[in-house]
């Protein structure tokens, strides 16, 4: 059975586009890679508010809180799942299944256009 979202659009039954989802889809690895190499030392946050800073070396982005490096092969598999879910059911962290997946939602959030 399909995860339904009590999040309802402007039209009745019509879902709101998550930002993050819009603008993950709409993103490139190489523009997110880009956004991650410019803001690396910075603070963010995870969904449960836990503060991370990150380094890239080479194609690796090292968060603090963790001991392995999340792949730029990895964070790339997370945008095409995000671009991929037609049905919308990624809608945290957990869902995207893949290493780091609390980080690299994280950073997709932070990089999604402001309104």
């Amino acid at each position: 059975m399909a995860k339904v979202s009590a999040d309802i659009g402007p039209d009745i039954g019509q879902k709101k586009e998550d930002p993050a989802r819009s603008q993950a889809s709409g993103m490139d690895i190489e523009r997110f890679w880009s956004l991650l190499v410019s803001h690396q030392g910075e603070t963010f946050y995870t969904a449960k508010k836990l503060p991370f800073t990150y380094r890239i070396r080479g194609g690796e982005v090292f968060v603090d809180r963790r001991s392995k490096s999340i792949t730029r092969a990895t964070m790339e598999n997370a945008l095409k799942k995000l671009a991929a879910d037609e049905q919308h059911l990624i809608t945290g962290p957990k869902a995207l299944c893949c290493f780091g997946a609390p980080y690299i939602w994280a950073l997709i959030k932070a990089f999604e256009p402001k309104d």
